[in-house]
């Protein structure tokens, strides 16, 4: 019997999805052999940020016109942290709210398959790096946390940046049994998501009632009712759950944008290279003139500045601490003249990480 053109189809995907699935067994092959050899040289980390980066972008390139960076991402983000599981499993340490989006935005970067551990102490962040995992804090100003205590530890040598991330939060309206928001009671939120999707909430056309929960996980919590329960989260958790109905998705807040956050281990890794960004931090006795001279320095090698923060510190030998985040110089020997030229002018400078930039 002649098979109809959609069942021809079908049966040509499914020929490929086999041989898909043939090239992943032959990749994660190929993993067990890299994590063997690693194991020979000593090498114990699973996480290649350089690698894994340039992967991604040429990807990207070769799939133009075809599928979005977005779509290649997704398949192969994946892909990549079922290969370092099976070398190491990747335990990452997060600086932030459970089940919140700084989490989401981790399990979006890292994978399913990472093991993925939000806290909400700067203490705890920074002993979970310590310890040999991984860091993942948001460093946009205005959402960062206690960046006193991460910029100490990036002074004393006991953490480096290995990695720049952006993202863009994104979230979900979901419910335990409704298909549509008239359907429930009540929408459970926490103050912050009331407050970054504000014209959602104004845009409503019925009442409902706003339940404010003290967190994240409560919200998730109170969505085990037996009554029709809605709530908003982070979308990248909602797709890691298959006991949610989604009812709308892709909301954003015009509050957030895009988020930057940082990377973390507490092995440097310096290696110059093109394309590569470098954080900086210089101590300064309050000086405002100070600051000018430092931009003068990167200036004179022909480096973009990206970004310039600068916290207030008591108690210290400082005032302040200047973040200067600019292009990886060409050479080493470029770098190190950066850095004689810095403390010329400055009480403290440490070298942060020179990483690569993940967009």
């Amino acid at each position: 019997m002649k098979m109809s053109k959609l069942e021809e189809l079908r049966k040509s995907i499914d020929n490929i999805d086999e041989r898909m699935l043939e090239l992943l067994k032959e990749r994660v092959a190929l993993v067990d052999d890299i994590y063997a050899a690693k194991k020979e040289e000593g090498i114990r980390e699973s996480f290649d940020s350089d690698r894994e980066v340039t992967l991604l972008k040429s990807l990207r390139k070769q799939a133009e016109n075809r599928l979005s960076s977005a779509e290649v991402d997704a398949v192969f983000l994946q892909i990549l942290s079922i290969c370092r599981h099976r070398q190491k499993e990747t335990h990452v340490c997060v600086f932030g709210e459970k089940n919140g989006w700084t989490e989401d935005a981790a399990l979006q970067r890292f994978g399913n398959s990472s093991t993925i551990n939000a806290v909400d102490t700067a203490e705890d962040f920074l002993a979970g790096i310590e310890h040999g995992n991984l860091g993942f804090a948001c460093v946009t100003p205005q959402f960062s946390s206690d960046r006193s205590a991460i910029l100490e530890s990036l002074l004393s040598n006991k953490i480096s940046i290995v990695e720049e991330f952006t993202f863009s939060p994104e979230f979900s309206v979901v419910s335990n049994s409704a298909k549509d928001l008239s359907e429930v009671h009540e929408i459970c939120v926490t103050n912050e998501i009331l407050r970054l999707l504000r014209p959602y909430f104004v845009s409503m056309s019925f009442d409902i009632k706003i339940n404010i929960c003290r967190s994240m996980s409560e919200a998730y919590e109170n969505l085990q009712s037996i009554n029709p329960v809605a709530a908003i989260l982070p979308s990248n958790l909602v797709k890691s759950r298959n006991d949610l109905i989604v009812i709308k998705e892709k909301l954003k807040s015009e509050l957030l944008g895009p988020v930057k956050f940082m990377v973390f281990t507490n092995k440097a890794r310096l290696q110059v290279g093109s394309g590569k960004k470098t954080t900086i931090l210089c101590a300064l006795n309050g000086d405002s003139d100070k600051l000018w001279e430092m931009l003068a320095v990167v200036k004179a090698f022909n480096l973009k500045i990206y970004d310039i923060q600068t916290v207030d510190f008591e108690g210290k030998p400082w005032k302040k601490i200047t973040s200067l985040e600019f292009s990886a110089p060409a050479n080493q020997d470029e770098l190190n003249h950066i850095i004689a030229d810095l403390e010329k002018k400055c009480i403290l400078v440490k070298l942060c990480g020179i990483y690569s930039e993940y967009l």
